[in-house]
């Protein structure tokens, strides 16, 4: 945070929505701008007269998939991708990017072919979800003040709203037969897991939070984590119930489910991805990441628990950088 000259207003650093961690005025009297060309990580902003100082930070975020080869990276460009879903058939990855300028939904086939699949311009989107058939992908967008699901169709790349509440909706997942998405919203009051069918009509699963839900493959249950800081496995029946905690340790937008149970990522060092088996509640290493950079949140393993991709940042720079303000 910075006076201005004349204590009329202060630059400040605030993370809001698509443009991350920029620079804002924020006059004495009310109002809020962006300051252009400070998006990304622009922060500890020092004035002298009109001369504006301030650290950006460049952060280089990729997704990476390994199966039974080397680890690669995935459709990789100069701007962050996160949040992998490796399809039902393993053949494509839905990520998110930010290579037009606003964070999109895209896919990328075995030969990093891509292919942007929306066009919903300065909003921020994430947790991309594919259907069991493979032609639909769930995701959360904020538009129109709040957080909602949206589901884009594959082949023809048309896009409809899912949820529609003035509540925040987010981190949608299937059910195993396609016929409707789990999610959290916190419309109830607090964040707890939802069922909607795809034809409508919502219904709460969790009473005592709820926070990132996948249902299980091979058993009628739903596996979710309850709350964002707290690194634990839960499960609930589809319909609600009894919420039981079946693991530790399984931290938010780090973990999906296959056949086997439940596959994991690790943030220790050497990092790696394991699987806890829900039949004899044991875990085992599945893959060993002997070197990597920093494991962001988006995790994604296909169905049989062959091939996992992640998201991790490669480089991390900071400069020092000087600008004219040119205020309204």
């Amino acid at each position: 945070m910075a006076w201005l000259a004349g204590r009329t207003g202060l630059v400040i650093a605030s993370n809001r929505g698509e443009h991350g961690v920029s620079l804002y005025h924020l006059p004495i009297h009310g109002g809020l701008a962006r300051l252009s060309g400070s998006e990304g990580s622009a922060q500890f902003p020092s004035i002298a007269g009109r001369t504006l100082v301030f650290q950006s930070t460049v952060r280089d975020t990729n997704i990476w998939e390994q199966g039974s080869g080397l680890a690669r990276t995935i459709a990789a460009s100069t701007t962050p991708e996160h949040s992998p879903s490796i399809s039902p058939d393993g053949k494509r990855i839905a990520f998110i990017s930010k290579r037009t300028g606003a964070t999109e939904v895209w896919i990328a086939d075995s030969e990093d072919k891509t292919v942007q699949l929306t066009n919903l311009g300065q909003t921020y989107t994430d947790s991309p979800r594919w259907s069991p058939d493979g032609r639909t992908i769930a995701f959360t967008s904020h538009q129109d003040g709040n957080r909602d699901i949206f589901l884009v169709d594959v082949p023809t790349r048309r896009t409809k709203r899912f949820t529609a509440e003035p509540s925040e909706e987010g981190r949608p997942s299937w059910s195993p037969d396609g016929g409707a998405l789990y999610f959290r919203s916190d419309r109830s009051g607090s964040q707890q897991i939802w069922r909607q069918p795809i034809n409508g009509g919502a219904t709460q699963v969790t009473q005592h939070g709820g926070f990132e839900p996948f249902a299980s493959l091979t058993a009628n249950l739903i596996y979710y984590i309850k709350q964002r800081d707290k690194p634990e496995l839960w499960s609930v029946a589809p319909q609600g119930g009894v919420e039981t905690q079946e693991a530790a340790g399984v931290m938010e937008s780090r973990w999906a489910v296959g056949f086997g149970g439940v596959y994991f990522m690790r943030l220790s060092v050497p990092g790696g991805v394991f699987h806890w088996d829900p039949l004899t509640r044991q875990e085992r290493t599945v893959l060993t990441l002997a070197k990597h950079g920093r494991i962001e949140g988006g995790f994604s393993a296909n169905r049989e628990g062959t091939k996992f991709a992640w998201t991790q940042t490669d480089s991390h720079t900071a400069d020092i950088l000087k600008a004219t303000l040119t205020l309204q």
